[in-house]
């Protein structure tokens, strides 16, 4: 038994790391769809070469690369640790198992 607690445990900790990483994705949606229509405007204008907003375009990209890579490589980890997609029979529901905080529901 104490193996299928673990596996539970585990999979709420990967469901909490991905909500976390899918507010930062917004977050980063949000924060750059603006710079981004800001880097266009200075180009249009004349106050930014092209080839500085291709850096600027690149600098903002890489890094939401190299988050990706680090989300990518926690997945693949805790897949590892809990042997997934290979649970327990009588775990299947643990797949969509998510802690909810007290006083929400």
């Amino acid at each position: 038994m104490a193996r299928h607690l673990k596996v539970i445990e585990e999979i709420n900790s990967v469901v909490e790391n991905f909500g976390y990483a899918i507010g930062e994705a917004e977050d980063f949606i949000k924060r750059e769809e603006d710079h981004l229509c800001d880097l266009i405007e200075k180009v249009a204008f004349g106050d930014l070469s092209s080839s500085e907003a291709k850096r600027e375009v690149h600098l903002v990209f890489s890094a939401a690369r190299r988050d990706v890579g680090e989300w990518k490589k926690l997945r693949a980890t805790k897949a590892v640790e809990v042997e997934y997609p290979y649970l327990h029979p009588s775990l299947k529901i643990a797949r969509v198992v998510a802690l909810v905080p007290d006083g929400v529901a």
